[in-house]
């Protein structure tokens, strides 16, 4: 970790091309001296000691002609000493010249991941986009695809496209059910709809998942949006049986809180006072310090106004 050191010493290698080309340029100037050493005589000493310079140089440049080069692999330590330095521009352009410069080298898969997060990290948006969909259409990128799809779909949301956004969400969650970022794709792709009030094809795509779908990742999600759709649309009895799935089988899921709390709101909607009273009242006891308590006891107070509780 003396990464300073490491950085000076990796500064201080020459690649094989860098030695060829000295090299080269320094048998051209002994084979200079000796031609113009041999206008004037035909022997000397010095003539000699060039010859031999020029066979030691040849040999050298032979030999240097069999080495395997190590460039892309000292671009590399320098990228990745960069990364480790949280240097995120000088590490995002170094693994960007690796990619252009070795498109075929075994490791580009990762070269084109580190400039992907690196890019991330910098909020590059045009870059994230370019270098995700890059890593996303090469079949052979396998390692890091769940990943990157993610980061690339929450991209795409900030920059407003929505329409890369939902074929990819709903590319991956077809190919890829059982993946824990398939209940993140699920979210995001459930908050979008809401957010472009698409309440009808929210309601139809996870009702489509619901039936195609067991898995966790995805049907927990699935009923949580199809519930709050169907709350949107008035259908409060099939919103309640939704949700009370939910708390039933997912009880300590991500989507519990929220799902007591709109259920108490469809009883309300049904005017089973009571039952939504117990929600609301449980809610409270169970969730505390929950942003949605305003709300709770707003609607307690209706219940109580409409009973003539005073």
């Amino acid at each position: 970790k003396r990464f300073n050191e490491s950085m000076l010493m990796y500064r201080m290698v020459l690649t094989v091309d860098e030695i060829l080309v000295w090299q080269q340029a320094r048998l051209a100037d002994l084979q200079s001296q000796l031609n113009l050493l041999r206008l004037t005589t035909t022997t000397s000493d010095r003539a000699v000691e060039l010859e031999t310079e020029i066979f030691n140089t040849q040999a050298q440049i032979d030999a240097l002609r069999k080495l395997k080069p190590y460039t892309a692999e000292l671009k590399l330590r320098i990228a990745r000493t960069y990364l480790l330095t949280g240097r995120d521009w000088e590490s995002f352009y170094a693994y960007l010249e690796l990619i252009e410069s070795y498109p075929n080298h075994p490791n580009v898969e990762d070269f084109l991941y580190a400039a992907f997060s690196a890019a991330t990290e910098l909020n590059l948006t045009s870059e994230v986009i370019r270098l995700g969909e890059k890593s996303l259409a090469d079949p052979k990128f396998k390692k890091y695809q769940p990943d990157v799809a993610i980061k690339l779909a929450q991209f795409y949301l900030e920059d407003e496209d929505y329409d890369s956004f939902y074929i990819l969400a709903q590319d991956f969650i077809t190919q890829n059910p059982d993946n824990r970022y398939a209940a993140q794709f699920v979210f995001l792709l459930g908050s979008a709809y809401v957010k472009q009030q698409r309440i009808d094809e929210l309601v139809t795509v996870f009702g489509d998942y619901l039936k195609r779908y067991k898995q966790r990742p995805v049907r927990e999600g699935s009923l949580y949006w199809v519930g709050l759709g169907n709350i949107f649309l008035g259908d409060y009895v099939t919103s309640e049986e939704t949700f009370s799935t939910i708390l039933n089988e997912y009880g300590d899921g991500p989507y519990a809180e929220d799902a007591l709390y709109r259920r108490g709101i469809c009883y309300f909607g049904l005017q089973q006072y009571e039952l939504a009273e117990k929600d609301f009242k449980d809610f409270i006891k169970k969730y505390p310090d929950s942003k949605l308590r305003g709300e709770t006891e707003y609607f307690l107070g209706d219940i109580y106004a409409t009973l003539a509780n005073v």
